[in-house]
């Protein structure tokens, strides 16, 4: 992995594959990212609507 941080640009693709129903699993083989630090992205910089709260903690139990 080349950078620390998540650009602008992840987020965004992060918050797409979120919403189309990516696993974790493929989210991050997409963004070349340990899962630990996808959970960590969507907990400290999307902003949590029930819809994605909901996509998240489903995502969760089934990796």
């Amino acid at each position: 992995m080349s950078h620390k941080y998540f650009t602008i640009n992840e987020r965004n693709k992060l918050e797409v594959l979120l919403k189309e129903y990516y696993r974790i699993s493929k989210i991050t083989q997409i963004l070349n990212r340990n899962g630990a630090t996808i959970y960590h992205e969507i907990k400290k910089n999307l902003k949590i609507t029930p819809e994605l709260k909901f996509l998240i903690e489903d995502k969760f139990c089934k990796t």
